[in-house]
């Protein structure tokens, strides 16, 4: 992991900043893309996924130097120390005294198997529920060690991940992934007011099922809602879209 700096990045050596004790921060990832044909190296969806952290700095009222630019050639500059071609990115704001920020940025090679794509993930239903409504419920937050920990359960017994309900018995979102199903020529998803983490690749994905004359529709679902579905997928940065289907 490096800090961002002012020049580009730096190796952290001896000292971690105190909002990773107490949870106190959030983050973004973000699948690396390499163009061969163009010989690119790039973060997909780069701006989207700054203006979401800088929108959720300002709600966990952090302080602190962050601009696109400074991102930006963060990552350049640790595109060209790892010599990263795949993987993806996580970039960290992390309380240090607050309401200060330390800005942070870490590279993880792992990629999905093309096997779990023709297979499609395995999910459960989690007993556990999820907040209907939340201050920072919209957010990626380092303080999510319960979901964590449920999902390497379910990941032992078989499963590939978890679907939550909220509070008030609504479908809401997996661990690490929103959640859509179809019927016919309709996509649906969990709404915003379900409580659910809004991803980037949430809005790219109905913003494409839009555009290819698919309707979108958005709102509070029963679960009984995917068990009639024709299809269910899940959608993040790193996933992209994976078919999944119920197992018990």
């Amino acid at each position: 992991m490096f800090r961002i700096t002012d020049n580009g990045i730096a190796e952290i050596s001896g000292y971690i900043p105190d909002g990773f004790l107490t949870g106190y921060g959030l983050y973004e990832t973000m699948r690396i893309l390499y163009e061969k044909d163009r010989n690119i190296i790039r973060a997909e969806n780069l701006a989207e996924h700054y203006r979401r952290l800088s929108a959720g700095k300002e709600t966990l009222g952090l302080k602190g130097d962050f601009s696109l630019r400074r991102l930006e050639n963060a990552l350049s500059a640790l595109i060209g120390t790892r010599n990263i071609r795949s993987g993806s990115v996580s970039v960290y704001i992390v309380a240090d005294h607050y309401p200060n920020a330390e800005f942070l940025i870490a590279h993880d090679s792992r990629t999905i198997p093309d096997e779990d794509y023709r297979r499609g993930y395995r999910v459960r239903i989690a007993r556990t529920r999820i907040p209907a409504t939340g201050l920072t419920s919209r957010y990626l937050t380092l303080s999510r060690v319960d979901s964590g920990l449920m999902l390497n359960t379910a990941r032992r017994e078989g499963a590939d991940e978890l679907i939550f309900l909220n509070t008030d018995n609504y479908v809401a979102q997996c661990c690490e992934a929103n959640i859509f199903w179809q019927m016919k020529r309709i996509i649906y998803t969990p709404s915003i007011s379900a409580g659910i983490v809004a991803g980037v690749a949430r809005q790219k994905t109905i913003d494409r099922y839009q555009a290819r004359g698919y309707i979108i529709k958005e709102g509070l679902f029963e679960l009984n809602d995917l068990y009639l579905a024709d299809r269910i997928f899940l959608v993040s940065a790193v996933l992209n879209e994976m078919p999944a289907q119920i197992v018990r």
